[in-house]
């Protein structure tokens, strides 16, 4: 009788339409090809072979990308965590990233060498082929702000809330405070940032003045 061979490796363990899809995955949603394999569980150098062989056949029209598809999602990224961290990126200072990226990898580019910036063009297409970025007015946060919103001050925010419940205080001894005065935070221009946020901030000045309480009884 032949013998039956037991599959004894993990290898190629994958199908022909699993592949696709995960070429699809990467150009409508414009992830890299790591992510890709390490979501359908295909071999990077599988996926990158079919993904460049699928580009060859196809004609391109336009002008070519001066970023590889593995690439813009990196610097699409770092926007994102420069807008979490409250240091968000105007369009300058990414074009000025892009043109310092493209030098140090040596990328053949057409940037401004005088300016040393990649150009609005080309931030234009960026973030048509990233709808994910987008550019947005932020909120004026101060610096003292974000430092005070940390694991200590939430705590003491929390007992001091927790010494009040226990006192029990009636309601006639209960007031609503709000504060009024003049900010003095500086008015922050327009950053690029994820789209659909619903919050953005982005950090300015030490607040400087005075303060008034307003009691509402």
């Amino acid at each position: 009788m032949p013998r039956k061979r037991d599959r004894i490796t993990e290898k190629c363990q994958w199908s022909l339409d699993v592949l696709d899809r995960a070429i699809k995955r990467v150009n409508d949603d414009r992830i890299s090809l790591h992510k890709a394999a390490q979501e359908f569980k295909i071999s990077y150098s599988t996926l990158q072979k079919r993904y460049r062989r699928l580009e060859q056949r196809s004609p391109r029209l336009g002008r070519k990308s001066i970023f590889s598809p593995d690439q813009e999602p990196i610097l699409a990224d770092h926007l994102i965590h420069m807008t979490n961290v409250f240091y968000g990126l105007d369009s300058m200072k990414f074009r000025k990233i892009a043109y310092e990226c493209a030098e140090q990898l040596k990328i053949p580019h057409n940037f401004n060498k005088e300016s040393k910036c990649a150009g609005p063009d080309w931030l234009e297409r960026f973030l048509k082929r990233n709808p994910n970025i987008s550019v947005c007015k932020p909120e004026s946060t101060s610096i003292n702000r974000i430092e005070g919103f940390n694991k200590e001050e939430v705590e003491l925010f929390y007992k001091n809330i927790e010494d009040m419940v226990k006192s029990k205080y009636e309601a006639h001894q209960i007031f609503n405070m709000d504060e009024t005065g003049v900010s003095t935070v500086q008015e922050p221009g327009k950053i690029l940032a994820k789209t659909a946020q619903k919050r953005v901030g982005t950090v300015t000045s030490w607040e400087r003045g005075k303060q008034s309480l307003l009691f509402v009884q």
